[in-house]
């Protein structure tokens, strides 16, 4: 048995740990934050982006068991991720339609409201749950799909 190499595995590691050192790096450069921090902050920063990430695969992953064919997944990715963008403009422009940056994962995690406010609990909420039921909904449809043909 062949045994794997741990970068073959992991094949970005060590550019994602650049880049944290990096970051980090740069908070000790240009802010008043301590090292303990510095990492804090870089921790929460990358740990939302990974958040959001989660929200927008499981949407990914639920357009894949949907669709018939690949060809249009991509534009209708961008379109998702353009309208939740949208759709959190018009939540801070338009007060009536506040609402509505509630279901915008990337107002989320806009870094001044994440380094005060960090990701609310109704937040947190929604993507869990839009984590849930659109996984949930890929597993339905990918067990309905005859595969096998």
């Amino acid at each position: 048995m062949e045994r794997r190499n741990s970068n073959e595995c992991f094949p970005f590691r060590n550019e994602k740990s650049i880049l944290w050192i990096t970051t980090i790096i740069g908070y000790l450069s240009y802010s008043d934050f301590s090292f303990a921090d510095s990492i804090k902050e870089v921790t929460i920063f990358y740990s939302s982006i990974l958040y959001i990430g989660c929200v927008f695969m499981a949407i990914g992953v639920f357009l894949s068991a949907l669709l018939k064919s690949s060809r249009g997944a991509s534009g209708i990715g961008m379109a998702i991720v353009f309208g939740t963008f949208i759709l959190g403009i018009m939540g801070i422009v338009i007060e009536k339609l506040s609402f509505l940056s509630y279901l915008s994962p990337i107002e989320w995690i806009k870094t001044q409201k994440l380094m005060t406010e960090g990701i609310k609990t109704e937040e947190w909420v929604i993507g869990i749950s839009m984590i849930v039921i659109f996984y949930f909904m890929a597993y339905v449809l990918y067990n309905r799909k005859d595969l096998h043909s």
